[in-house]
């Protein structure tokens, strides 16, 4: 229980701060500190991050994503296997009651292909999560420099 109102104010506190990327529905699914690295030159994918947290007294399955600024977007996980780092999509996720998940670099990502436009950073890209239960939760992604640590 202390856990959960940690998360809980760590992720209200973020809210009030108003970091870009923050996105709640009239649900029990929070998203927070939505971001991605502006891609190099000439490169129309991106990958995005973020924590999603299920607040809610049942358990949630993640099925996907989209956005209008990419003609496809999928989940995936990176893994290194004999010192040789590779992608594998992710059909769904469970998310259970009170649990959270994170997407962030070198394990899950949201993979943003075919770019409507080059990304700058300040830019801001839409996602929507998509679940099982037909829940749709917008959130706004925060583009970074390619530089950015």
């Amino acid at each position: 229980m202390m856990q959960r109102m940690h998360r809980l104010i760590a992720l209200l506190a973020l809210c009030c701060l108003g970091v870009p990327g923050i996105a709640a529905a009239d649900t029990n699914l929070i998203v927070a500190g939505a971001w991605l690295r502006q891609p190099p030159p000439g490169v129309d994918a991106a990958a995005a991050y973020l924590t999603l947290a299920n607040e809610g007294r049942a358990a949630v399955r993640l099925t996907g994503a989209s956005s209008p600024m990419a003609r496809s977007v999928t989940l995936h996980e990176s893994m290194e296997t004999g010192g040789v780092s590779r992608m594998r999509p992710i059909t769904s996720l469970n998310l259970p009651a009170g649990g959270h998940v994170e997407f962030k670099p070198g394990g899950r990502h949201i993979m943003l292909q075919g770019l409507a436009h080059p990304l700058h950073p300040g830019d801001h890209v839409p996602l929507v999560l998509l679940f099982a239960d037909g829940t749709r939760l917008s959130a706004m992604a925060l583009v970074v420099a390619l530089t950015a640590n």
